[in-house]
């Protein structure tokens, strides 16, 4: 399910963004009622942080319109792009849609890349669940690389014809000859897609990366060593580590103290 909106740079050639309500509160307490169920809790943290995007997968489908409604009516990201459309001057031409997609079932989280499409070209390709490690990718680089960017090559032809020069797209690899397009967005080089947390393992903010991106030679990155506890923490989102790493309750005790204190 998702709520596809325009591109926020114009009215002139909205490009379709696809906001799905992934950040739902309601998505984020099913799959913490199933962490503590697992206890989660006892694992090593890159267990944990892995076994939580697992879980929070999970929830995505939902059974009846009521379901759909919470989640669209609940997520942030849906209500702030909503915003926007309603700001435009060109309401109207806007075109705005509920998508509904059938679900099949979570895909595994390690089988996700994420690949940008600059002038065309596919040069830069990552793991999508870019702080984690997935050891058994490692022994099939070579055959992902080649199923995806062979499936990019079949849909470029299509996606130039209809505006998506640039462009970041997500895919599913689920085993050899067997790829998912799960989505496309746009990619402004400006601000569409180009923060950390979309780039992934490439940073468009450091001159080689974005030379990469933009020019190649193509990359193909998959993490092969784990990040250290400290890094990860910094690279979950608040809410995921409040789940997989909350602070000692004497700790957030003493921080709210300190919070209050006066200066000296």
């Amino acid at each position: 399910m998702q709520f596809r909106s325009p591109s926020r740079r114009t009215c002139a050639r909205p490009d379709d963004v696809h906001t799905s309500p992934k950040d739902a509160p309601k998505i984020l307490e099913r799959a913490r009622e199933a962490f503590r169920a697992r206890e989660g809790s006892q694992l090593p943290l890159q267990e944990r942080a892995r076994l939580l995007a697992e879980l929070v997968q999970q929830q995505f489908g939902v059974s009846s319109g009521a379901e759909a409604l919470e989640l669209l009516t609940s997520s942030a990201r849906v209500r702030e792009d909503l915003e926007y459309a309603l700001e435009a001057p060109c309401y109207e031409e806007l075109k705005l849609h509920v998508v509904l997609r059938r679900y099949d079932g979570a895909l595994p989280i390690a089988s996700e890349f994420r690949g940008i499409v600059w002038g065309g070209a596919l040069n830069a390709l990552g793991q999508y669940y870019h702080p984690l490690v997935f050891p058994e990718l490692q022994g099939q680089r070579e055959r992902i690389e080649r199923d995806l960017r062979e499936v990019h090559k079949n849909l470029q032809p299509k996606l130039s014809a209809d505006g998506f020069t640039h462009c970041i797209i997500d895919f599913a690899w689920l085993g050899p000859g067997k790829v998912r397009v799960i989505e496309i967005n746009p990619f402004d080089g400006v601000a569409l897609g180009c923060f950390p947390g979309s780039t992934g393992l490439f940073r468009w903010d450091d001159e080689d990366d974005r030379r990469t991106i933009t020019h190649g030679p193509f990359q193909f990155r998959i993490r092969k060593e784990p990040l250290s506890d400290s890094a990860l923490k910094l690279n979950l989102n608040t809410t995921w580590r409040d789940i997989v790493a909350p602070q000692p309750r004497h700790w957030r005790a003493s921080a709210a103290k300190s919070s209050h204190a006066g200066p000296a």
